[in-house]
C-alpha cells in the first residue's frame, strides 16, 4: 500500500509545480507522511490510512492558511 501513497504524494506534487500556488504542498506533506506511517506499520488497515490522510491534510491547510492570507494581503498592498 505504500505504493498507492507514494504515487499519490507524487500527483499532488505534480499538481502543486503546474500551478505553484501552495494548493497541493500540504496535501503532497500529509500523503508523503501516510506513505512513511504505511512502510513503518505494514499491517495498518485501509481506514487508518485513509483517516490519518485526512487528518494530517486537514491540520496543515487549516494551520498555514492564516500565514498564507497574511503573506499574499501583504503582496496585493504592494501592487
Amino acid at each position: 500500500m505504500g505504493w498507492f501513497w507514494l504515487s499519490v504524494t507524487l500527483g499532488f506534487l505534480t499538481l502543486e509545480l503546474a500551478t505553484l500556488q501552495l494548493a497541493c504542498v500540504w496535501v503532497a506533506l500529509a500523503s508523503l507522511i501516510t506513505t512513511i506511517v504505511t512502510i513503518l506499520f505494514e499491517n495498518l488497515s485501509i481506514p487508518w490510512q485513509t483517516a490519518i490522510f485526512i487528518l494530517l491534510s486537514l491540520v496543515f491547510v487549516f494551520s498555514t492558511r492564516p500565514l498564507v492570507k497574511k503573506i499574499k494581503g501583504k503582496k496585493d498592498n504592494k501592487k
